[in-house]
């Protein structure tokens, strides 16, 4: 997905989510939850509340079917093995530790004021920068604009290539 596929996906998932009352939760684009939260005026202290952005290590993970776990079906770095070790040993190793803490933020995810209700995909940032704590390249934010929303509606969108599916 290109940044301008991410606008556009972002844009049409909050206009649905605004004519609905399901939870549109689209994957990859975690500063989609900062966009709503800044876009309604809620404040960034009670979002967080409700709101965490990116998953990775923070509210699930992944096993796969030998066993090894991973922070997100999209970032294969194994924090162990269910099949051999406990889940709360893995869930509290290291990796998953320093994912949830929004302190292991580079670039411009680790100064950005959305790092707790988005974080970034880190998904996307340890296949492009080979570290799940480098700053997130679709983020429109990472280009040193400081308003979210504006940067959003001010971009030219990309209709994607990929289907948006709603079920």
């Amino acid at each position: 997905m290109t940044p301008k596929e991410a606008v556009y996906v972002v844009r049409r998932a909050a206009e649905l989510q605004g004519r609905s009352n399901l939870v549109i939760a689209p994957i990859g684009v975690p500063w989609y939850y900062a966009y709503l939260a800044s876009k309604s005026g809620l404040p960034l202290g009670v979002s967080r509340y409700f709101v965490y952005g990116c998953a990775a290590g923070r509210g699930m993970f992944y096993i796969k079917p030998d066993g090894e776990v991973w922070p997100c079906p999209f970032l294969p770095v194994s924090a162990g093995n269910a099949a051999r070790e406990p889940a709360s040993r893995i869930w509290n190793s290291p990796l998953f530790r320093s994912l949830r803490s929004r302190d292991s933020l580079q670039g411009a995810c680790g100064s950005c004021r959305f790092k707790e209700v988005c974080g970034g995909c880190r998904a996307r940032t340890y296949i492009r920068h080979d570290s799940p704590y480098a700053e997130d390249p679709l983020c429109p934010l990472s280009n040193g604009a400081e308003d979210l929303v504006r940067a959003v509606e001010a971009a030219e969108p990309t209709p994607c290539t990929a289907p948006i599916v709603i079920g």
